[in-house]
């Protein structure tokens, strides 16, 4: 991992992220949909005092944060599968003291399997194993965001990832009787994550949010899959995005 840069974020808030102008502007993004905008938190999720939150996805810690500021008392299991991402999401666990955030280092899938994922250093919220489909999202940024989207933000390296279903990590919290809230923005694995739970722990689960990219039938595959599992679904396009890039926002309860 190279140097890395604290970021303000707003009058009483910083986070880490990697030393690039690109990954700075990305975190006060990221800030912006999760604390000012409160993208994770509508259509009725809320978080308990002492909530039991599954960040699938967890980036540089943002959500955490949030989840821990929102809810003092929570416990967090983030997983984050890329290296570089993982140890700024430990460091600015460290910075802002949060205690119970438990960091898997692994990817989310249907099945246990290694994977090649594709890290954007720039970018890191946009690291996936789906490159072709992040490709063309992030030829669509450009000056979406107000953020210039250029061959250096774009550039990738791969990384060798071990995937597990998410139902594997459930295991150490068997003890756990209520999940409150499977937060999963996974860079088009959300078919793979969901399908990653077993029935004994998709009675746990109270609310998802899911962050979907729409490809194929894959929008309509998520929303099927949590009404079968018996979640009312409500889908929203996320407020700051461009309608062109076909992101939305899932939110499941029941």
């Amino acid at each position: 991992m190279g140097k890395l840069s604290l970021v303000r974020l707003d009058s009483a808030v910083e986070c880490y992220t990697v030393a690039d102008a690109d990954a700075e502007d990305d975190a006060r993004f990221l800030y912006g949909e999760i604390f000012e905008r409160g993208d994770y938190l509508k259509h009725g999720v809320v978080l308990p005092p002492d909530a039991f939150v599954v960040d699938a996805g967890a980036n540089i810690g943002l959500f955490c944060l949030f989840v821990k500021t929102t809810a003092p008392g929570a416990t967090v299991v983030a997983v984050e599968p890329m290296a570089d991402t993982r140890e700024v999401l430990r460091r600015n666990i460290e910075l802002h003291g949060l205690t119970d955030c438990h960091v898997h280092a692994c990817g989310l899938g249907e099945r246990e399997e290694v994977a090649t994922f594709h890290h954007f250093p720039g970018l890191p919220a946009n690291s996936t194993r789906y490159p072709d489909e992040k490709s063309s999202l992030l030829e669509l940024m450009r000056g979406d965001r107000g953020v210039e989207v250029t061959e250096h933000t774009m550039r990738s390296r791969t990384e060798l990832v071990a995937v597990r279903p998410l139902s594997d990590l459930l295991r150490e919290w068997r003890h756990v009787e209520r999940i409150d809230l499977v937060k999963v923005d996974v860079e088009g694995a959300e078919l793979e994550v969901l399908k990653g739970i077993e029935e004994a722990d998709w009675a746990r689960i109270a609310q998802l949010v899911v962050e979907v990219q729409q490809v194929g039938s894959r929008l309509a595959e998520v929303v099927g899959l949590l009404e079968a599992k018996g979640y009312t679904a409500v889908v929203e396009r996320p407020s700051m995005i461009d309608p062109s890039l076909d992101l939305h926002m899932v939110y499941a309860r029941r």
